[in-house]
């Protein structure tokens, strides 16, 4: 049976997991790039075989809405290079897509459409690059399963950008202080936080059946 370790941007997604997997196989980036890759690299060391990127995703393209779940068919890195995937079966309702990763906040319906035609990736996130080169420098297998939150035409607002900690907590009062000078955010950062919710029921969801698709 194979042993996977799992990578998550937030805790809260890694929240989801906890049910069914041992803290022990699951390692939080806060929404950092280099961390994501050193916890995979940790996981690959206690004798994971199968790496997991797993958690919430932007949008790149129309067609990918709030709650939308994502199978990652290959992971395009910002250098261009392009890591191969392993496919999941039994995820109903789920689309296999290219899925690009980054180490910035991609925040504007601009840059999101900008980074779709320069890559043909359909979704984005800031981990499964990472976790997919060391995947393959460490001949292990890459899976990334991911959940829509913010689609394409949504923005991030600044006031988010600071929002997590390293340990993929909140850090609501970043965020109190940041609209205290940026008012105007308000309506985005309500907005984003409705989409986040969403997206994170039906990551629990999905949880499960990932397990189950990876065979226990």
């Amino acid at each position: 049976m194979p042993r996977a370790g799992f990578i998550t941007g937030l805790r809260s997604e890694a929240d989801g997991l906890t049910p069914f997997v041992d803290w022990s196989l699951i390692r939080v980036a806060g929404m950092r790039p280099q961390a994501a890759e050193d916890g995979a690299r940790e996981l690959v060391a206690q004798g994971c075989d199968v790496l997991v990127s797993f958690g919430l995703a932007a949008g790149l393209t129309a067609g990918m809405k709030t709650g939308g779940i994502v199978i990652a068919t290959c992971v395009i890195a910002p250098d261009g290079m392009a890591y191969a995937t392993t496919a999941v079966p039994g995820i109903a309702g789920a689309r296999s897509v290219p899925l690009a990763g980054s180490d910035r906040v991609v925040a504007t319906t601009r840059d999101k459409i900008a980074l779709n035609q320069r890559t043909g990736a359909c979704a984005l996130d800031m981990e499964s690059h990472r976790v997919a080169r060391v995947a393959y420098e460490r001949a292990v297998r890459c899976v990334v399963v991911r959940v829509i939150a913010d689609p394409q035409e949504s923005a991030i607002p600044r006031a988010a950008f600071d929002a997590v900690d390293a340990q993929g907590r909140p850090r609501p009062g970043l965020v109190i202080g940041a609209l205290a000078r940026r008012p105007w955010e308000i309506f985005g950062i309500v907005s984003l936080a409705a989409q986040s919710r969403a997206a994170h029921r039906k990551l629990r969801d999905v949880a499960p059946l990932l397990l189950a698709a990876l065979g226990g």
